[in-house]
């Protein structure tokens, strides 16, 4: 070091400097936090005020770090009440009443970055146990995850947030309704009549249990006719694209024929002529425009091809593989619509028995 360190002036504490040997002012700020002193050398291109600012803004970067590290749940939902109020936002009063009578009571005094996603977890379960709806229970464990996105958007937080990585199914949006294979076949007839290329669309779905969105995605070189196979491109939240396949059945070869040789694939899907079978079928008359659970969508067609393999005996871990399903409690949901799923599994048995 060079020269001495002088202090910069009575008005502004904790700035200091000290002349190099090029006779340039080097500038240190120094401040004591917490019992500790600590010195910072700044650099030479500062003046008293500008080393006061640095100075301020370290203070604040520090009390701001000790704000964080014993900021609870409860104090996190004070400030978000408060900048929700700010906002004008609507249901507050809702959200108080939720947070304060199941929220607080279980993680409210303990700090934001030692909330787990297993304490959440445990939070939903207790919800149910207590006899709360699924959807009520849903919309409690979302709230915490708001607040925790709240104090990121005020830069109160910056650490995980604890709800990212689990997922609770909305029950409001569970699809129960399947067709039976006369209701599938008067369907797919009727569609055929009115538009070819909703139709086409639609036997990927009833067909091989495709998605709409896996149907839009889908390339001619996706089809792989020698192998009845198409390869389908995924890319679910929080892991990376990988490959799986849908099988190409007898009742969807030529469709897929004419797909591989004289498209470039689906680019949209109008919806209206699937929408007008469906109410020629008369599908969904006498059922509420809000049951989301019975009615028919498009979303029925890949329903009813994971329900029909269980009516035709398919084992459930080959339903699953078919469903592309990652999980096995996706595919328990197709199972109770069968009664031959043992039946067929004892004719195979006694098949392999007796040859």
């Amino acid at each position: 070091m060079n020269g001495k360190m002088i202090k910069a002036s009575k008005l502004y504490p904790g700035i200091y400097y000290r002349i190099d040997c090029g006779g340039n002012k080097m500038w240190y700020v120094s401040f004591t936090f917490k019992g500790k002193t600590t010195w910072k050398k700044i650099g030479s291109k500062h003046n008293v005020l500008s080393a006061v600012d640095v100075r301020t803004e370290m203070l604040k970067e520090l009390t701001y770090k000790e704000d964080i590290a014993v900021m609870t749940l409860n104090d996190a939902f004070s400030r978000w009440m408060q900048a929700a109020e700010t906002d004008g936002l609507k249901a507050i009063a809702s959200d108080a009443s939720r947070y304060g009578c199941h929220i607080g009571m279980f993680l409210g005094s303990k700090n934001l970055d030692r909330i787990s996603p297993n304490d959440v977890k445990l939070l939903h379960e207790q919800l149910i146990e207590k006899g709360l709806q699924p959807s009520t229970a849903l919309q409690i464990v979302t709230l915490v995850g708001r607040i925790y996105r709240r104090m990121k958007d005020l830069g109160l937080y910056h650490g995980n947030i604890p709800t990212d990585s689990l997922r609770f199914k909305d029950p409001s949006v569970e699809r129960l309704r399947f067709l039976t294979k006369d209701e599938a076949k008067a369907l797919m007839l009727t569609l055929k009549g009115i538009n070819k290329y909703s139709y086409y669309f639609a036997a990927f779905a009833l067909y091989a249990g495709m998605r709409k969105s896996e149907i839009l995605r889908m390339k001619p070189e996706d089809i792989d006719l020698e192998n009845k196979r198409i390869r389908i491109q995924t890319k679910h939240r929080n892991k990376k694209q990988n490959i799986k396949y849908a099988v190409i059945f007898d009742e969807l070869f030529q469709i897929a024929l004419y797909m591989k040789k004289y498209t470039d694939g689906f680019s949209v899907f109008p919806e209206r002529y699937y929408y007008q079978a469906v109410d020629a079928q008369g599908l969904n008359n006498g059922i509420d425009v809000k049951d989301r659970a019975n009615r028919v969508c498009f979303h029925t067609l890949r329903h009813t091809f994971g329900s029909l393999l269980a009516a035709d005996g398919v084992a459930p871990r080959t339903i699953q593989t078919l469903m592309r399903h990652d999980n096995f409690k996706s595919t328990e949901k197709y199972l109770h619509t069968s009664d031959n799923i043992l039946d067929k599994v004892v004719e195979d048995i006694n098949a392999k028995r007796n040859s």
